[in-house]
């Protein structure tokens, strides 16, 4: 697991489709975000390697278990989680918000919505 991630970049990329600097930014927005948090015997950083390699290499959970060596199901159970982490549906801003990295947004909803009618 240490020579996926933390040894270099090039076995980051060739192994995630990511590097290193965004593959922790990846899980600390899981872990703050989307919730996702390490299980009793894996860390949060595994979890989501083994998430990455399955999409990035398109296997299933049995080729990817004997890789981090964990069984099936247990891929599974951890691919699922992330999944879920991923795909959190997100909450809409209110109307007044005042976040100044949101109101070009709504500008450009707003024309949107014009422009659709």
């Amino acid at each position: 697991m240490n020579a996926l991630i933390i040894e270099s970049d090039v076995a980051c990329i060739s192994e995630h489709c990511m590097n290193r600097h965004t593959f922790y930014v990846f899980c600390e927005l899981a872990r703050d975000i989307g919730d996702l948090t390490e299980s009793r015997n894996m860390s949060l950083e595994e979890v989501v390697a083994m998430f990455l390699y399955t999409l990035s290499h398109k296997f299933k959970n049995k080729p990817v278990g004997n890789y981090f060596i964990q069984s099936g199901d247990t891929v599974t159970r951890n691919f699922r989680r992330c999944l879920l982490t991923v795909l959190k549906k997100p909450t809409p801003l209110a109307e007044d918000c005042e976040d100044s990295r949101w109101q070009y947004f709504k500008v450009m909803l707003k024309l949107f919505i014009i422009l659709s009618q």
